[in-house]
């Protein structure tokens, strides 16, 4: 008698398909707003634990301040891991804000993590505000444009069909 064994290789039936970030800094402090949005691509009830990575370096304390209307979130490491449920073809919008403190005159948001879903945004949209008296002001991904309103300077950058491979660094004088 042989014995087959059948192995199922069965994709994760969730689609992280879309952000829209908010960053701003001001007063030594990096704060963000991102929306997240996700699909279950699938006809069944699904969860997924998500995680969400925070820069914490020689430049980022660990946030002081996290919001995630409607989960329970806990951290682990410099991250925040929570459960996310779905129902069969349900569509979740996960809205997440945070504020750390700045040690030097350098920021980051980490875009990288994306990699993991193994497969491009369909669109990403970041708007960063700073300070208007912040000189020399350099983002690491070019923005499509740049608007002045006060007191405040904004970059605007959308990407579509978007795999990060860096994340966005922002650094001023």
């Amino acid at each position: 008698m042989k014995l087959f064994l059948l192995f199922l290789i069965v994709q994760n039936p969730i689609n992280f398909w879309k952000e829209e970030i908010k960053i701003e800094i001001q007063n030594k402090t990096l704060k963000v707003r991102g929306i997240y949005y996700f699909k279950n691509l699938s006809n069944f009830y699904t969860s997924i634990i998500m995680r969400y990575p925070f820069p914490v370096d020689e430049y980022h304390e660990y946030p002081f301040h996290v919001k995630i209307k409607g989960f329970v979130f806990k951290r682990e490491g410099n991250d925040l891991i929570m459960p996310v449920n779905f129902k069969p073809f349900e569509e979740k919008k996960i809205e997440v804000v945070y504020a750390q403190r700045l040690k030097d005159k350098k920021a980051k948001y980490i875009l990288t993590t994306t990699q993991k879903w193994g497969k491009p945004l369909e669109s990403a949209y970041f708007e960063i505000k700073v300070p208007l008296f912040f000189k020399d002001v350099k983002i690491s991904y070019k923005p499509d444009s740049v608007k002045i309103k006060k007191n405040f300077k904004f970059f605007y950058i959308h990407r579509k069909n978007f795999l990060p491979k860096d994340d966005i660094f922002i650094d001023w004088k």
